[in-house]
């Protein structure tokens, strides 16, 4: 019960950063402060951005074997977001497997930076 708490929590706070910066990058956008080429960088820094926060949330809480709590987040949060995407838009393209696998390496990545966040 207390490693689902911990894991809910995490997921939550990279839902959280997720729409947060969703919501200034549609602001932006509509105000057109971005340009086209732009828009096309931060559509794919947000997800990673969130995953990897995502991921230092569970690493400062995490004692060992960082690398594993980003792992099995970044694998939770994937298979939301493919089944978001199958329900939603009822298809799954392959071409999108390299973008997947930079998501559960940002997770990874982001709770080694927290477990090493967490002993400084």
């Amino acid at each position: 019960m207390n490693y689902l708490k911990k894991i809910s929590r995490s997921i939550l706070i990279g839902i959280g950063v997720f729409f947060i910066l969703a919501i200034f990058f549609t602001l932006f956008s509509y105000l057109n402060i971005l340009n086209g080429n732009f828009n096309i960088i931060i559509k794919m820094l947000i997800p990673l951005l969130s995953f990897f926060i995502g991921g230092v949330s569970i690493g400062i809480k995490t004692l060992k074997k960082g690398w594993m709590e980003g792992l099995k987040l970044g694998l939770i949060l994937l298979v939301i977001i493919i089944l978001l995407n199958i329900i939603f838009f009822r298809h799954f393209a392959l071409k999108n497997i390299i973008y997947y696998l930079l998501l559960i390496l940002s997770s990874t990545l982001g709770s080694m930076v927290g477990m090493l966040k967490k002993k400084a």
